[in-house]
């Protein structure tokens, strides 16, 4: 007699394919909306609480968090903290997009009339679905559940998330990004840890998160779990490790807003610009965001050495030169002070060597005219 269907393991969802693309839109956007963007999240995490953070980490209308005094309420083992998170589980699944419904109706499929049975906790672990799918089906399958089912479902999920909560998040926002893939999942938990135990310099983490591949992707991702785990955490820990994380976060969104502003910079300056094809600067946005964090490693800054860091960038032009420089000095102008691990006398060195120099190559132009 074969094993009824539920027994065999869930075979991996085909995640939907989602691009995250600076559209033409984006590019024409006034340089002053990028500078918010960054200025808002610096601003927002100086003196955070954890209704602003959640606010901030609502990214792309995921989930939204209580304040710090609902959040204190959460997962402290009574009942009302496991309804709570159960809620807002359910209420996630309501607001799930186009894409991550696509992921979960995959999913569902595998699990016709779930609640049907006595345990659908049993029938869900019986397939080794990790806790993140797993409190996603229990979550949706609330839905139009009549009484007896219903109450199953709620029970089923609150003891998940008794069970397992600590590996709820990165596996919950690991299915809705890549699918049922545990190894997804299980790489993004090391990325993560990589981070938070290796600690060093600005510089060393952006390198590190450039090398990623669909690298905005998995960031929103992460900064999804990581807010979700803060969020849920018991309050005997969670006020120790509100600061680390906040300062990861503000890491990992310095870096998204930084990583759009060189794509927007790189576009930018594709452009004629009225100046002429000599004046176009042909840098795509990796190359204009380690041009910043290798320019951030530099020992001694001047005009005269990042003249010369454009000669080896292949920009010879007058004209050329005095674009490019002009656009980084914009972007140094607005980075907040955790790019320079708060170093303000690099910071200050930086930004009056930009200045000395589009000074000097304004002069000279000028000579030429």
């Amino acid at each position: 007699m074969s094993n009824p269907p539920f027994i065999a393991p869930v075979p991996p969802v085909t995640p939907v394919a989602r691009e995250y693309k600076v559209t033409p839109e984006a590019q024409q956007r006034a340089l002053d909306a990028r500078r918010s963007a960054l200025e808002a999240a610096r601003a927002a995490l100086v003196d955070v609480d954890g209704s602003r953070a959640s606010e901030l980490l609502e990214l792309e209308g995921l989930i939204r968090f209580g304040s710090t005094r609902r959040a204190k309420q959460r997962m402290d083992g009574s009942e009302e903290a496991v309804e709570y998170a159960s809620a807002q589980l359910k209420q996630l699944t309501d607001r799930l997009g186009e894409a991550d419904r696509a992921v979960l109706k995959t999913l569902a499929a595998h699990f016709p009339d779930l609640g049907a049975e006595a345990d659908p906790l049993a029938r869900l672990m019986s397939a080794r679905l990790a806790p993140g799918p797993a409190t996603l089906l229990l979550a949706a399958a609330q839905a139009g559940a009549d009484e007896v089912r219903l109450r199953r479902l709620k029970e089923a999920l609150a003891r998940l998330l008794k069970q397992a909560y600590g590996e709820v998040h990165f596996s919950l926002f690991s299915c809705l990004t890549f699918g049922n893939d545990p190894q997804q999942c299980n790489e993004m938990k090391r990325l993560y840890h990589t981070m938070v135990n290796e600690g060093g310099t600005m510089s060393a983490l952006f390198k590190s998160l450039m090398r990623l591949p669909d690298r905005e992707m998995r960031l929103r991702m992460l900064l999804c779990a990581v807010a979700c785990e803060l969020s849920g955490a018991d309050p005997s820990v969670r006020g120790a490790r509100l600061a680390a994380v906040v300062n990861d976060i503000r890491r990992l969104l310095i870096f998204l807003g930084l990583n759009e502003t060189c794509q927007d910079t790189a576009a930018r300056l594709m452009q004629p610009d009225g100046i002429g094809i000599a004046a176009q600067v042909d840098l795509d946005s990796d190359t204009v965001l380690m041009e910043l964090i290798e320019t951030s490693e530099q020992a001694w800054i001047d005009a005269d050495s990042l003249e010369l860091r454009f000669g080896a960038l292949g920009i010879y032009h007058l004209s050329a030169k005095l674009r490019c420089a002009r656009a980084f000095q914009e972007i140094w102008n607005y980075l907040p002070g955790p790019f320079f691990d708060d170093d303000n006398d690099k910071r200050q060195q930086i930004l009056t060597a930009f200045k000395e120099l589009t000074i000097a190559l304004a002069e000279q132009e000028e000579e030429l005219l």
